[in-house]
């Protein structure tokens, strides 16, 4: 699969024994163990490993284009963080062979309904009346703790010395 960088770049994630040995030379994660480990989930989760492991996978391509590692998480944002993901994702699956490539391919299915699922109750939390309730809360103890700080400061500064002669 290929996805396009913000730069308009295309960069293919296939996935190959060359490929699982790099990644794991470069990052130390063993792409096969996304059939047998929260791996995927991880990837998911945590957007600077999976720019790693991204990068991993490209570097040929990166070395002929003159990107380095930080270069390449520098196009990571947004959207594109999106396509990524799921180019590699649909790589991975196909990598494994017909006897396990079905169940890694739930397991991909699966963490990307989680976090869909994740998201959607994200966003109920926060457009909740609870959740406005507890923001006012917050911002009036935010408030009261600086007056008393300020009220604090006023007792500690007490009076001026006298003027001498």
């Amino acid at each position: 699969m290929q996805w396009t960088d913000n730069s308009g770049r295309d960069w293919c994630t296939a996935i190959n024994v060359n490929t699982v040995r790099r990644v794991k030379d470069l990052t130390g994660v063993l792409l096969t163990d996304a059939a047998d480990s929260d791996l995927i989930e991880r990837l998911y989760n945590d957007c600077m490993l999976l720019a790693d492991v991204l990068y991993a996978i490209s570097e040929p391509q990166a070395k002929e284009r003159g990107v380095d590692s930080a270069a390449f998480g520098e196009m990571l944002a947004g959207d594109t963080i999106d396509r990524a993901c799921e180019s590699m994702m649909r790589d991975l699956v196909d990598f494994f062979q017909s006897g396990r490539r079905p169940a890694v391919e739930k397991i991909w299915m699966a963490a990307r309904r989680v976090e869909t699922e994740r998201i959607k109750l994200l966003d109920r939390k926060l457009t909740d009346e609870a959740f406005e309730d507890l923001l006012t809360s917050q911002m009036q103890q935010a408030s009261d703790e600086i007056d008393r700080r300020l009220a604090a400061l006023g007792e500690r500064s007490g009076k001026s010395p006298e003027p001498s002669e």
